[in-house]
Parts: C-alpha cells; sequence; structure tokens
C-alpha cells in the first residue's frame, strides 16, 4: 500500500468523489432493479466536489470557469424561459435549468482541478481506477455465466451485462474510457500486465450496445495495424484458427446470436435500418424537430429552450442545441475545446480512438449529462497529457 502515501490531497479528494459519485451510480441501480424507484439527488457527492472546486477557485482567485457557468446558466436560463408553459411548476424549470448547466460544466471544474497533479497522484488515481475497473469487469462477467438479473444492462428481455453499473450509456462509456485509460498508461506512464486491458475487453463484448463494438472494432483494428500484426507468424495463425472455427460454425453462431440480440433483430425488421442504428432516436429527433418548428421563436434558437426531463433525443449534438441554442452551443464547445482538448497531447493513434469515442457520443448521447463518467474521462486526458516516461513505483 505504498502508493497511498505518495498521494497528497489533490489525489484523495479526486478519488474519494470518484468512488462516491460511482457508489451513488450502483445504489440508483440496486433501487431501481429491486423496488422498481428512480432514486433522485444521486449526483450529490457531484454537488458537494464542485462546491470544492468552485470554493478552491476562488480562494486562488481564479473565477474564469465561474464565469463560464454563470453566462452557460444565463443562457439556459433565458432559452427555457420562453418554452416555460412546457414545465408542469416553477421548481420543474429551475431544477431542470441548474442541473443541466451543472452536468455540462462540471468537467471543466474537474479537469482544471486535475491535470497537473504529479506523478505519484496519478499513480494513486490508476491503482483505485483499476480496482474498480476490475471490480466492474467481473461483476459483467459473473453476470453473464451465472444470468444473474441485477448484473443485466436492461430491465426488459434484451440481451447485455453491465455488472453493477446503469444506465446502458454510462456502462458503454465506462468500459470504453476503461480501454482508453489502461492503454494508454501502459504506453504513457507505467508497463501494466495486459490481463486488464484483455479482462475489460472480454466483458465489453458483453455488455449489449452497440456503441461499445464500434469502439471494440476501431480498437483492435488499430491496435492489429499498429503493432504490425499481419507480419506476426503467431496472429496471423490464431487469427486464421478463430476465422476457420467461426466459419464451421456460422449456423449455430447465426442462430445464437439472433437469439441473444432478438430485440434488436425485431427493431430491425419492422423499423428499419435507420432506427435500428439509432435505437429510436431517429423518431425522438422528428419528436424534437416538431417541437422546435411549432414552439420557438427567434430567441430560442439562439439560446435553446427545452425540458430536458421531458424531452431528451439522446445525440449529444441535437441536445445540446436543444438546451444552448446556436449561441450557447458554439459557447459550450468553444470552451471544451479551449480548457480540456487543446492541452491534451493527442497523437496520431490516441486522436483516432478519441475521434471514434466523440462519433458515438454524436449517435448515443447522455455523455455529458452523465456526472460520474466525467471523473474516467478527464482522468484519461491526464494521462495523454502527461508527457510520456516509464517509471517504477519507488521512483
Amino acid at each position: 500500500m505504498n502508493f497511498i502515501k505518495k498521494a497528497n490531497f489533490t489525489g484523495f479528494l479526486f478519488a474519494t468523489f470518484l468512488l462516491l459519485s460511482l457508489s451513488f451510480t450502483v445504489l440508483y441501480k440496486y433501487v431501481l432493479f429491486n423496488h422498481g424507484i428512480h432514486l433522485k439527488y444521486t449526483w450529490l457527492p457531484d454537488i458537494i466536489f464542485f462546491a470544492i472546486i468552485n470554493a478552491i477557485l476562488i480562494y486562488k482567485r481564479n473565477y474564469f470557469l465561474i464565469l463560464i457557468t454563470i453566462l452557460l446558466l444565463l443562457i439556459k436560463s433565458l432559452g427555457s424561459f420562453f418554452v416555460f408553459d412546457f414545465y408542469e411548476n416553477r421548481l420543474d424549470y429551475f431544477k431542470e435549468v441548474i442541473k443541466t448547466v451543472f452536468s455540462f460544466s462540471m468537467v471543466f471544474f474537474i479537469y482544471t482541478y486535475v491535470k497537473n497533479i504529479n506523478l505519484s497522484n496519478i499513480v494513486f488515481i490508476f491503482k483505485v481506477f483499476n480496482y474498480v475497473s476490475v471490480i466492474i469487469s467481473a461483476s459483467i462477467i459473473l453476470g453473464f455465466i451465472f444470468n444473474i438479473s441485477f448484473f443485466e444492462t436492461y430491465t426488459g428481455v434484451r440481451f447485455g451485462f453491465s455488472g453493477f453499473l446503469f444506465p446502458q450509456s454510462f456502462s458503454s462509456y465506462f468500459i470504453i474510457v476503461s480501454i482508453l485509460i489502461y492503454y494508454y498508461y501502459n504506453k504513457n506512464i507505467k508497463k501494466i500486465s495486459s490481463i486488464y486491458i484483455v479482462f475489460t475487453i472480454l466483458s465489453a463484448f458483453l455488455i449489449g450496445t452497440k456503441a461499445v463494438y464500434i469502439f471494440l472494432f476501431f480498437f483492435i483494428a488499430m491496435f492489429f495495424i499498429n503493432n504490425k500484426l499481419y507480419k506476426n507468424k503467431v496472429a496471423i495463425l490464431f487469427s486464421s484458427l478463430v476465422f476457420t472455427i467461426l466459419l464451421f460454425n456460422y449456423k449455430a453462431l447465426k442462430e445464437y446470436m439472433l437469439d441473444k440480440f432478438s430485440v434488436l433483430y425485431n427493431v430491425y425488421n419492422e423499423s428499419g435500418l435507420l432506427t435500428f442504428l439509432f435505437s429510436y432516436r431517429d423518431l425522438s429527433f422528428l419528436k424534437a424537430k416538431f417541437y422546435v418548428q411549432n414552439n420557438w421563436n427567434i430567441t430560442n434558437y439562439l439560446f435553446g429552450g427545452i425540458n430536458r426531463k421531458a424531452m431528451l433525443v439522446e445525440m449529444e449534438l441535437v441536445d445540446i442545441f436543444l438546451s444552448f441554442g446556436i449561441l450557447g452551443s458554439v459557447f459550450l464547445l468553444l470552451c471544451y475545446y479551449k480548457i480540456i482538448l487543446k492541452p491534451v497531447a493527442f497523437k496520431r493513434d490516441s486522436f483516432f480512438l478519441y475521434s471514434v469515442l466523440f462519433f458515438i457520443i454524436l449517435m448515443s448521447g447522455n455523455f455529458f449529462k452523465s456526472f460520474t463518467i466525467n471523473y474516467f474521462i478527464v482522468f484519461s486526458f491526464v494521462i495523454l497529457t502527461y508527457k510520456p516516461k516509464v517509471f517504477t513505483e519507488n521512483d
């Protein structure tokens, strides 16, 4: 446990609230799956962390992020005010405005707080993350093996196991970002056992979401090409063996896949390719389009205006536009680029993989509003930003 002694207050605070936020996510799933109740205010730990970071920034006389949040609050408040009739009461208006702005601005505060942490803190946070990731991956695999209903991704009959995590969007993002953290920690910071990333990839195949499968396809393809495995005789032999086994068991495999993914297959047959690919988000998009055309004025087009609780398309750019309008969306994305993406040391492979992730986010949504995933995506950016150096824990 020597790594704990090397972490300072920043690392401990970040790791503590990461675990608290994740614990509330698990609690939410437990209450929903066992009692059918949607637990409210599971983002309480994130509010506390947000308040602490604000206090630290004020103490350091750094008001930049606070001003950004205030501006986003004004934009969201103004746009939603012009569609006030779509809220059931005044309290819902204030709650939705505050939570939306909080969810979109949280990542700026977390990244600013931890972006300059030292090597010891990176090691400490990675250890914490590693324990979490192994537990989550194990719960996914055990859920599949023993068919544990609590570990399923969906509450219905659709195939998928996400272990302790919920909802499916968070499960997908967690696994994807976990693979990125393992890959770049091993590449930029310290060599680790390949068993961790293999274990995570194995669990990823069991989640049952299209987003994860898309990422896995591009990640494995990139890894295969970057490492020139097409020249490796062992890799070629193994790939040929796997392909031969699949080919000779094609009929059985097809029946198995149709059984496991019968829900998706039925969506494809009944509603077509577009609805299958977007999981009915195309229909939500049309509903939102109709809403905008019939209820927005020029102010709304500039600043947005929607009750996210009542109408969420779950396609990130669309939801950002609905929440903040043209000007607000440009401002928010510019802030994300200036504060987070620009300082990150993207190289060719990292740029490619994070572009795949960004594409998935655009199609899937629910990324910015997921408080817990902010901790993990920020940590992955910290690893990318850190100057590559191989070291030992005794350094």
